[in-house]
């Protein structure tokens, strides 16, 4: 059998209604678009407060480059040595070819080396424009 339901009264509806009221005072009602900006001005606080914590740590990041150095006299000692054995050449590796950064760094200091070579050879210490171009032309022949 179905449960009886009690018809209600038109006091016991005001009697809630006046309860509700009673209950929940009124907020003050902000706009949407007020709230929207005081969202987004929190989020904007919030995000200066990071940038800002980043940029004091990358202020107190000092490195220490003799290690570096090490490596590169140690690195340009050894390519001396063994400048006239052609077979002990480093490879030239295309830029684009290079997909980690073990391989880059290691083009890297492969570069720096060929300049430091370079750099100490007797022909391009007395004319760099000369030797640059006499080695364009054995490299791609004479195009003139």
């Amino acid at each position: 059998m179905p449960k009886v339901k009690k018809p209600r009264s038109r006091q016991n509806d005001k009697a809630i209604s006046k309860k509700r009221s009673v209950e929940a005072p009124e907020a003050p009602v902000i706009p949407k678009d007020q709230r929207r900006k005081q969202r987004h001005d929190a989020w904007l606080e919030k995000l200066d407060a990071r940038y800002a914590q980043k940029k004091r740590s990358k202020k107190q990041l000092n490195t220490d480059l003799s290690d570096f150095n090490d490596i590169l006299d140690s690195i340009h000692a050894g390519t001396v040595a063994s400048d006239n054995d052609p077979k002990k050449r480093l490879p030239v590796v295309p830029s684009n070819k290079l997909q980690r950064n073990k391989s880059k760094k290691r083009a890297e200091m492969q570069e720096i080396v060929r300049m430091q070579k370079v750099m100490n050879l007797s022909a391009f210490q007395q004319s760099p424009l000369a030797a640059i171009r006499q080695h364009v032309q054995n490299t791609f022949g004479s195009s003139s």
